[in-house]
């Protein structure tokens, strides 16, 4: 089917309309799907994890069956004429996979969207790159790029409009911003007649991420098409330019409360604390008072701004505040006479006037729209300190770029010296009339509280009541998850250029390409420098998340713009990325599931394998076998195919590069995992034939990991010519042993982990196994998570005096959500009641918050209590549902029941909607040092041993022998990455017996580079020295032996039985 928008713009794309008589199967749901969408060789996975195999299977299942859409295979029809027309006038599908927030209904089955969407299906390629759906993924990315370069300002009265035509439905005007892509499609390749201009900025970045993955993937040159390599083209320029508020290189919303800067689409604009206004209504609710503290202005330092005043049910009022003579902490005035101006764009322009404050003689050299100089003279005039930016100009600005919600405008001094000037273009005119004042102005010397009368003679009475007050330049405007998917969008599209700098036969259009891909690279690299240092704060120890339009940092949590920064390798590795890393893990529990399913692949990036694994059994648990097909295929299909990338591309480390004919694979596996083997990996995909789903496939491979010591990839037969494998191990290793025999190994670092690698030819129809020592062994690498959710425990008893006690929703069965804030796990029940666990002494802690759910608004009055063994242990006091949950931490250790109680506040049961949120028992968990993989090792002589000393014997302190520890010699340095997870370290610590009483040692402990522990010198003919280190909270433990101040000689060091320990409370 070719198809023509425009001259000059044509896309091609492989669709066959003939639809045939086809063999049909049933599905238990009533569904009728094609046996042959499958392959005839499918991913399959076995490993010493049944839950896993399990979970797996049933994902690839769910896609095959119920997510892969084609001419072949209508999807189930959704009742809504803008749809239902494609299908009654023969349309056939095209090659599609669902997309979309509503999952996959069942035969009878409402509330579903038919449709995909960009955000979903970038998340999904890999994973369906992995089941060879190639031609549906790159049908699908082929739309979105397509459609953002061609011109949609489309009326929606146009006769020549065909209403089938999938380019070109009748589209409202409002929809379409220049150079944006599409939201979503419905299953015949027409915008969908929802969501279709929905805006959310990092999406259309990560498209072209994804576009160069899946050549890495594939092999398939259609992923470089002219189209594709033009959409990468505009994207870094044309829009990356139109949507950069203030200039600086970074993609932003320019501040278009229309466009999300953010994938958190929750993530609204700031609003003034609850301490720092006051409201009051009047008796005769008539009138009211509004109270904004002073020092809501102070701490923003600003002189204007426009603050929206928002009453409930939609009733909002505007007010302007100016303050004047403000100075800096360090007493500078403003260079700028304003820092905002707003223009009402329901009256006529007129001409900006300010003026600068410099010294005199300094003139202003530049003046910019954030990125291209205004022209002096027509576009702006300058007279002493006074300039005057047109109305002809503002005019020719706002009448042509009509989706600007707001202008950034550089200013540039002789004396090197900028400020910058924001320009608001919008309408106050709706406003309803209850503020007693629209404009205020204030002293920044005397600060006073702004002080407002409120008239509601007007207004109806259910909205009688302040909302909140909003202050949009204090919002986000730059995120990290749009700088992250940017940063990686430019890398992308650099690589893009080198591949396809490799097939023209043109040396000048070669060179050319090149040229512009170095070009890329360095702008990927300043960005990512800039990241590194300006968005850091050394005071906080933190990263930012966002910036708002004052251009002030933005800290805390925000979701996606929090967790996409490590997963687009932002952030500096060390102590810098592991503590904003914990800072991740430990604020991600009330992330719904869908979001949950970004973060392994975080983790994975720095090396914390186990805070991967942890984040991967959260989209897992979905297909596990206590969930029944129902639950199944109505989650988000996001979730299926991700399970299958997290697991192969980010555990697994598997890592094609077909254009190369290449591959690396890299273990990730955490100590619960003994092996993972996944079979029918394809290698090289061609075009799917679409009157039979045919699909081509160059190579299968068959990769396996035991532990992290050990790796086998095997070749199809049949297979073309070599494939280079890089086989990859985490640690510093001399050699590796390829099939047994040993391999000098070179080594890499990446995001500060060292890898050892040995790059080897595999040949079609060959398997080779490469280990990290001569037979292969791997003792666990990780410790395992040392707390349980209380709600996997089976209660002895329970009782609620209304209504059903639920896991995981509240007692009225929506999602659990106290003071704001949605929790994916907990207890929804209502006073009074009582739930009763047999713990059975087998725990340490638990901990969970407490709250009177959010479906009850501000009613209900409850009481938390917590017995053990009969004992009270906690009370909460009397929560209502005004309040934000309260947090408990109780000792548990020894104790065999635990009893949660609910009572009513004393006033009776009305409303009062209680919730255990994210309760956990924790668990005291030992964890022998020798299960971890170090960082990084070296030794003064010899080889560093596991469970024998340096010359291989038993380990043998004093006469005592140890079976378990590791044997060394001095100088010598054993790194570990500890992630924070433990609370001590104990170990036996001296010279080894078999130097006789030879030997002197000194052994050090450090903790994130500080000395911790220091034994002073040891003799040979001394016992073994008993340590015990607190290391709550260290991210990195260094074991370090010395000489004892004379020479190395005999200086055979044991650090025996060396345990790490989570305590877990």
């Amino acid at each position: 089917m070719k198809i023509t928008t425009r001259p000059c713009a044509t896309l091609t794309l492989a669709i066959g309309l003939a639809l045939g008589t086809l063999p049909k199967v049933g599905l238990a749901d009533g569904l009728i799907r094609d046996p042959r969408i499958r392959p005839d060789t499918q991913l399959t996975i076995s490993s010493s994890d049944p839950q896993l195999d399990l979970a797996i299977a049933r994902s690839v299942d769910y896609i095959y069956d119920y997510l892969v859409v084609g001419p072949q295979q209508y999807p189930t029809t959704e009742e809504a004429e803008r749809i239902t027309k494609f299908r009654d006038a023969g349309v056939a599908a095209v090659p599609s996979l669902w997309g979309s927030y509503h999952g996959t209904p069942t035969a009878n089955a409402t509330g579903y969207r038919e449709n995909f969407c960009l955000r979903d299906v970038a998340h999904q390629t890999e994973g369906a790159a992995l089941l060879s759906l190639n031609e549906e993924n790159i049908d699908m990315l082929t739309r979105f790029a397509f459609d953002a370069l061609q011109d949609k300002r489309v009326e929606v009265s146009d006769p020549n409009l065909d209403p089938l035509d999938p380019w070109a439905s009748a589209r409202p005007k409002s929809f379409w911003q220049e150079y944006w892509t599409l939201w979503s499609y419905n299953f015949y390749g027409a915008p969908y007649y929802m969501d279709a201009g929905f805006q959310e900025l990092p999406a259309p970045l990560e498209l072209l991420e994804k576009v160069y993955r899946m050549y890495r993937f594939t092999g398939d040159e259609r992923w470089l098409s002219q189209t594709f390599m033009d959409y990468g083209e505009q994207l870094l320029n044309e829009f990356a330019n139109r949507y950069d508020f203030n200039g600086n290189g970074i993609v932003d919303n320019r501040g278009n409360e229309g466009i999300l800067p953010t994938l958190w689409e929750f993530e609204g604009a700031s609003h003034i604390g609850d301490n720092e206004l006051s409201f009051s209504l009047s008796p005769d609710e008539q009138g009211g008072s509004l109270v904004i503290d002073k020092g809501y202005f102070a701490r923003l330092g600003v002189q204007d701004m426009s603050l929206k005043v928002r009453f409930r049910n939609g009733r909002d009022d505007y007010l302007r505040v100016r303050i004047n003579n403000l100075t800096s902490a360090t007493g500078e005035a403003p260079i700028l006479s304003n820092d905002y101006l707003f223009i009402e764009n329901t009256q006529p322009t007129q001409d900006l006037q300010l003026s600068f404050n410099r010294a005199p003689g300094v003139t202003l050299t530049t003046l910019t729209d954030g990125k291209a100089p205004l022209v002096p003279g027509s576009d702006y005039s300058v007279s002493g300190n006074q300039v005057v930016i047109s109305k002809s100009y503002l005019d020719r600005v706002i009448s042509n770029s009509s989706y600007r919600y707001k202008f950034s405008f550089g200013f540039q001094f002789s004396d090197a010296s900028q400020a910058r000037l924001v320009v608001e273009s919008g309408s106050h005119s709706y406003a309803d009339a209850i503020l007693s004042q629209h404009s205020v102005t204030l002293d920044w010397n005397n600060l006073q509280d702004v002080n407002l009368a409120l008239d509601f003679s007007q207004t109806p009475t259910e909205n009688r009541d302040l909302y909140r007050i909003e202050n949009n330049m204090n919002r986000v405007v730059e995120a990290g998850d749009t700088l992250g998917v940017q940063y990686q969008a430019i890398l992308a599209y650099e690589q893009m250029l080198r591949a396809k700098a490799q097939l023209v036969n043109d040396n000048q259009e070669a060179a050319t390409l090149i040229a512009k891909a170095d070009q890329y690279q360095a702008s990927a690299q300043a960005l990512l420098s800039d990241f590194q240092t300006r968005w850091y704060d050394a005071s906080q120890m933190t990263y930012a998340r966002a910036f708002d339009g004052y251009g002030n940092a933005i800290f805390g949590w925000g979701h996606e713009n929090s967790f996409f920064m490590p997963m687009k390798d932002l952030l500096e590795p060390g102590a810098k990325a592991d503590a904003y890393l914990s800072f991740i893990h430990d604020n991600s529990e009330s992330l719904n599931e869908e979001a949950k399913t970004y973060l392994p692949e975080a983790f994975f990036n720095y090396g914390q394998n186990d805070r991967g694994w942890y984040w991967m059994q959260a989209g897992l648990k979905r297909f596990f076998a206590d969930r029944s097909d129902d639950q199944v295929i109505k989650t988000y299909p996001e979730i299926a195919f991700t399970n299958i990338s997290n697991l192969v591309t980010h555990m697994m480390g598997f890592e094609p590069n077909v254009p190369q004919h290449s591959v690396s694979t890299l273990s990730r596996l955490p100590a619960s995992l003994g092996h993972v083997q996944v079979a029918n990996l394809p290698l090289g995909q061609s075009l799917m034939q679409t009157s039979d789903y045919h699909r081509e496939i160059d190579s299968l491979l068959t990769l396996r990991h035991d532990g992290q010591r050990s790796t086998t990839l095997s070749r199809s037969t049949g297979s073309g010519e070599p494939l280079t494998w890089r086989a990859q191990f985490i640690g510093s290793y001399p050699s590796l042993y390829v099939d047994g025999q040993a391999l000098t190994a070179s080594q890499i670092s990446i995001n500060g982990v060292t890898l050892s690698y040995v790059d080897l030819d595999l040949n079609g129809g060959q398997s080779i196994m490469v280990s990290t020592s001569e037979d292969g062994t791997e003792p666990p690498v990780e410790p395992p998570v040392a707390w349980t959710p209380l709600t996997d425990l089976t209660p002895v008893s329970q009782q609620s005096d209304w209504g059903c006690i639920n896991l995981d929703k509240s007692v009225d069965g929506n999602p659990l959500r106290v003071g704001g804030q949605q929790y994916d796990s907990g207890i929804g029940t209502h006073a009074n009641g009582e739930i009763i666990y047999d713990l059975q002494g087998q725990y340490q802690g638990f901990t969970a918050q407490v709250g009177v759910d959010d479906e009850v608004g501000a009613n209900g009055s409850v009481r938390f209590k917590v017995y053990l063994d009969n004992q009270l242990a906690f009370d909460s006091g009397v929560m209502t549902g005004s309040d934000d949950a309260s947090a408990l931490d109780l000792d548990v250790e020894g104790v065999l029941q635990l009893r949660l109680v609910i009572e009513d506040g004393s006033d009776g049961i009305n409303s009062d909607h209680a919730d255990w949120l994210l309760p956990r028992l924790t668990q005291k968990v030992t964890v022998p040092l020798t299960s971890l993989t170090p960082m990084s090792t070296s030794t003064g002589w010899g080889s560093m041993q596991y469970d024998r000393s340096i010359e291989g014997n038993p380990l043998t302190l004093g006469g005592q022998t140890f079976a378990t520890g590791i044997g060394t010699h001095s100088t010598s340095e054993i790194v570990y990455d500890l992630q924070g997870l433990y609370s001590d370290f104990e170990a036996q610590v001296g010279v080894d017996d078999e130097t006789g009483i030879n030997g002197s040692v000194a052994f050090e402990i450090y903790l994130d580079g500080q000395l911790a522990y220091d034994s002073g010198t040891l003799l040979g003919s001394d016992p073994a020295h008993a340590v015990a280190v607190d290391v709550s909270g260290a991210q990195q433990m260094r074991l370090v032996t010395t000489d004892g101040g004379d020479n190395i000689n005999f200086d055979h060091a044991d650090w025996a039985v060396p345990m790490l320990i989570q305590n877990g409370h």
